[in-house]
């Protein structure tokens, strides 16, 4: 039952987004504090790439596009790419295949002009659930460094 709770709140959470995005003219604040949280879990997986995280993910550019209703296709591109290297780097190795049949996904539904308001909650929701694995995994790595250090 827990299990269900926990996925019925995961699935509203993401028709929120998806409603948010269909709005006219569309909300993409919403993206705004995706793509924070985004960068918020990278940190989280290697600390020493907030500064590149920050060359890479302009959000205040990205809300500039945005608020001018000037999409550019290639730079959301480019960012969703460059957000899926830093999953891979810092992933399972065993996980590789799977991200890049992800990246394929992704790249196929940019190039085939996807509706944000169907890729964003796509995209985002399945780069949430990477990141928290890793995250995840590294805390149980570092729990059991410290075990074997004590």
């Amino acid at each position: 039952m827990y299990v269900r709770i926990n996925d019925n709140l995961h699935q509203a959470y993401w028709d929120s987004i998806r409603e948010e995005l269909s709005k006219d003219p569309p909300n993409f604040s919403v993206i705004s504090h995706l793509l924070s949280e985004t960068k918020e879990l990278l940190i989280n997986c290697n600390k020493s790439i907030q500064k590149e995280l920050e060359d890479n993910i302009d959000i205040t550019f990205i809300e500039e596009m945005f608020n001018r209703g000037v999409l550019d296709n290639k730079y959301i591109n480019n960012m969703c790419n460059y957000i899926i290297s830093k999953i891979g780097e810092n992933q399972a190795v065993s996980d590789d295949k799977d991200l890049e049949e992800f990246r394929s996904r992704v790249n196929s539904e940019l190039d085939s002009s996807v509706y944000y308001r169907e890729f964003f909650p796509m995209y985002f929701r399945e780069v949430f659930e990477r990141l928290e694995r890793i995250v995840k995994d590294m805390n149980i790595i570092n729990m059991i460094r410290e075990n074997i250090e004590n």
